[in-house]
């Protein structure tokens, strides 16, 4: 699914039209962006956790030229999954509570 799809899927479920729910989006995401930015970590229950993670250097060999070369560190965005986010993936029931502990047989 590209953006234009997703926003015609939010268009279509919000009742509105395709520019407001363009709208709505790019609000939605220009926050999240600016969330991990500012303050590195958006939790968003049951959906998920983005964070931004300082990579540290690394040295590799160039393939073509075998030299070293040090890539220098970096800042990237992480996400992990919430677990009502997997559940619907994973083609269960997103709204079913999860019980963590063990089930006993009998």
């Amino acid at each position: 699914m590209n953006r234009a799809q997703l926003v015609d899927r939010v268009a279509r479920r919000l009742g509105c039209s395709s520019a407001q729910a363009a709208g709505t989006l790019d609000a939605i995401l220009g926050g999240i962006g600016d969330c991990i930015a500012e303050e590195g970590r958006l939790s968003l229950r049951g959906f998920g956790t983005f964070e931004a993670r300082k990579r540290a250097p690394r040295r590799l060999i160039h393939p073509s030229s075998a030299e070293p070369i040090v890539i220098h560190p970096r800042l990237t965005v992480l996400f992990r999954p919430g677990a009502t986010l997997l559940r619907r993936v994973r083609g269960g029931d997103p709204t079913e509570a999860e019980d963590p502990r063990p089930k006993d047989e009998p």
